[in-house]
């Protein structure tokens, strides 16, 4: 570390002893946490020199990778002992992107100038600190600033992070008010009594507002400085869950259509096989809350999901009961548990609690809005009094919050004010001051992990990386350790002749996370390929010639706009984007010029433009999530298609029909659409891992539509009704979205690669 000059500075009331390592405000010592001290010490050395983030970070934490939020933490921490308003800087000047200056007038001190001289019967000043029953120490009472004598220093006050017992408000009053009386000055003693008992009252006072402020104060900042340990590297992990005790965490992985259930150990070691490969999904894992056995939904088997019991270490499943088709939470006493249903045919979900053995199930609380729960997250409080869950915050899904549903009457009330564009996983802190929450902030492409303290719903980020964080989230029972999975993805286009698919041959060439082609592509009539790719504020469109020359962006910066489709003429290209706020259908020219919003306030999405450039079909849920509209590509009015939930739509090359994803009695369908909409005049049978995300189009004939399969190349659809056929000669690899050109001849797809791995966030104190 760099080397702290042995000097004194001052700066008004204040005195930083860098020998001692001791801020002081007329002549009181005010606790500042090591690393912001050394900071401090490193901004006031450079007075008035702009120190960059870079330098700061350089020098306070040397051959150390972390995050920059430690910095603006350990700031927020000085500026708070300064006694400073984040509107009103007096000592440090944020330069947004670049660094902090300080702009107090310093001077250097020496050791002698710098001894203060204190009067012989001064006050005892309190601090209030927190009984957290870990070490044995109560109410330890320490000097402090204090706002009553401060003199210079009012605005700075130093109050521990939590809560005060009775029995350390009386000391620390005790002390206050039985200051001895020097001789020389008894013939003021009972002016003297009079003022301390005075101050004692006021003492008192400040002291019983600040234990009732510090009951609901938010949580300690977790996270500040972390280590990252990466505990598989397979790359092929869905799903994980860490134990109680830190100690153990069961993950399951993919090859292919297998899934597989492991037990592993945090410190190392082979794996443990708890169950063997099946073709099944492990939707949610889940350790008891005594760490003894493990409890996992699947699906696949039924309907809706299946819940299993397992001992922690490996033997049979118990099936507990069926119909829990998403992830769970526990009461905190591990005889009850709650979790999101959905209802396939209409769309509605609601949050249901039952017992451990499946039985005395009963719906709880109905969700905020038309458009439902997040099913992956509900997070029952340690308290057991309520249950975390997300949801949207309005009908169009343009915002998500976490929302605290009481487990006593059904209340459902909001807990953030986040305006987050997606909420994956939640999980309670277990000393009950908050949550960690995957969840993605409107100016981001990737999850992250926050913190969000209770009951006030203020959130901070954790980490700020390049990853992606799963719907998964876990903590350790000392909320020191969390668990994770992470994930890092890549797809490149490639081109092949439709005459013989295994001669396909790559054209771009994008790094770890630019995913070209990802989130859509399509063909011009001229034999150019539309394409989208992960620019530095979004997603956007490209184009480029078929054999990869020639690249260049067509539409600009700003959100996330993917999904693109052309007309046959090469009029106009329509696409989804939030550029706006919301996701919406757009049309632009060809060139990108002229770009144009189409529908309104609600959400729309998944557009595509029938060849003969007259009409978009998109979905919409403002009402019905999933119900099919078209709209005329100059804008207007839309006509509303179909009642029951469609999504993926894809027009026929004559215009007529829409192909398309259709829940029908429970199970994924391929439907066919006419394009006046109504009932489906045929409905298809698909694979077991039939995706139709990004997947489904028309084979330039008009006789047969293709779509992805979720492990493995395409799949084939006959409108004569035969079974579907792979196609042959494509690479053995995830494909996420493809096109065919315009003649028939090539098709353009991206294979995908996801790199998923559990990472364990060790919390340094």
């Amino acid at each position: 570390m760099h080397e702290l000059k042995q000097q004194i500075y001052g700066f008004d009331d204040f005195r930083l002893d860098v020998p001692n390592r001791q801020l002081l405000c007329d002549g009181r010592s005010v606790p500042l946490p090591s690393k912001a001290f050394d900071l401090l010490v490193a901004l006031v050395e450079n007075g008035g020199r702009l120190v960059s983030k870079e330098e700061l970070l350089s020098r306070v934490w040397p051959d150390q990778i972390v995050e920059e939020s430690n910095l603006s933490v350990q700031m927020s921490a000085i500026r708070k002992a300064l006694g400073e308003r984040k509107d009103r800087p007096r000592y440090i000047v944020t330069v947004a992107g670049h660094g902090y200056r300080f702009t107090g007038d310093v001077t250097v001190l020496d050791e002698e100038e710098d001894e203060l001289e204190i009067e012989q019967h001064s006050f005892s000043l309190l601090t209030v600190e927190k009984e957290n029953g870990t070490t044995g120490t109560e109410g330890a009472i320490e000097p402090a600033a204090s706002p009553f004598l401060s003199g210079g220093c009012a605005n700075v006050i130093t109050v521990g992070t939590s809560v005060p017992s009775t029995g350390s408000i009386m000391r620390a009053a005790s002390v206050l008010a039985l200051q001895p009386v020097a001789p020389a000055v008894r013939r003021r003693a009972w002016l003297r009594v009079g003022v301390a008992a005075a101050l004692s009252v006021v003492m008192l006072t400040a002291a019983f507002v600040l234990y009732r402020r510090l009951r609901h104060s938010p949580p300690a900042a977790l996270f500040q400085q972390i280590t990252l340990k990466r505990l598989t590297t397979s790359g092929n992990v869905t799903n994980a869950r860490l134990s109680p005790d830190g100690k153990l965490y069961v993950y399951s992985t993919f090859e292919g259509e297998w899934r597989t259930l492991w037990l592993g150990h945090v410190d190392g070691g082979e794996p443990v096989q708890l169950r063997p490969p099946a073709k099944t999904r492990y939707v949610s894992l889940k350790f008891s809350p005594d760490g003894s056995s493990l409890y996992y939904t699947v699906s696949g088997e039924t309907e809706g999901g299946a819940l299993y019991k397992l001992p922690v270490f490996g033997g049979a499943p118990e099936k507990l009961r069926e119909g829990v088709g998403s992830s769970f939470t526990f009461a905190p006493d591990g005889k009850r548990f709650a979790f999101v249903r959905s209802d396939g045919t209409s769309g509605k979900t609601a949050l249901f609690i039952a017992d451990t053995q499946g039985t005395a199930e009963r719906e709880i609380a109905a969700p905020p809005t038309r458009l439902g729960f997040v099913w992956h997250n509900p997070s029952w409080s340690p308290d057991g009094e309520t249950i975390a869950v997300g949801a949207p915050s309005n009908d169009n899904g343009t915002s998500y919050e976490v929302f605290l549903v009481g487990v006593a009457d059904g209340s459902v009330k909001p807990l953030t004010a986040q305006n987050w564009s997606e909420i994956g996983a939640t999980t309670w802190l277990h000393d009950g001051s908050g949550l960690i929450v995957v969840a993605t902030d409107k100016d981001s492409l990737l999850p992250q992990l926050w913190q969000v303290s209770f009951p006030d719903g203020e959130a901070r980020r954790l980490l700020t990386d390049l990853n992606i964080y799963n719907t998964t989230i876990s903590s350790s029972s000392d909320d020191n350790t969390l668990l994770a999975v992470q994930k890092q993805t890549q797809s490149n286009v490639w081109v092949a002749p439709a005459e013989d698919l295994s001669r396909a041959r790559q054209v771009t060439f994008g790094s770890l996370g630019r995913n070209d082609g990802w989130d859509g592509l399509d063909w011009t009539p001229e034999g150019k390929i539309i394409y989208t790719a992960v620019a530095d504020r979004g997603k956007t469109i490209w184009t480029m010639d078929a054999d990869g020359s020639h690249q260049k962006q067509m539409i600009p910066d700003g959100g996330m706009s993917t999904n693109p489709s052309v007309t046959d003429d090469g009029r106009y290209m329509v696409f989804q984007s939030n550029r706006s706020g919301h996701f919406a259908v757009w049309r632009a020219n060809l060139d990108g010029s002229e770009m144009t919003q189409l529908t309104g306030d609600g959400i729309a999405a998944q557009p595509h433009i029938a060849p003969d450039g007259k009409w978009i079909v998109y979905i919409s849920n403002p009402e019905n999530p999933g119900g099919l509209w078209r709209v005329s590509v100059d804008g207007g009015e839309p006509l509303r298609l179909t009642e029951k939930k469609v999504s993926w739509p894809r027009v026929s090359p004559d215009g007529r029909f829409v192909a398309g994803s259709y829940d029908a009695d429970g199970k994924k369908k391929l439907a066919i659409i006419p394009i006046e909409g109504g009932e489906p005049v045929k409905l298809f049978g698909v694979p077991r891992l039939a995706e139709f995300q990004f997947g489904i189009r028309w084979m330039p004939d008009g006789k047969a539509v293709t779509y992805r399969d979720w492990a493995n190349g395409l799949w084939k659809q006959s409108l004569e009704g035969s079974e579907p056929e792979r196609l042959g000669g494509l690479p053995q690899a995830k494909i996420y979205a493809y096109g065919w050109s315009r003649d028939g001849k090539y098709i353009a797809f991206t294979p995908g690669t996801e790199i998923r791995d559990v990472v364990i966030i060790h919390n340094i104190k």
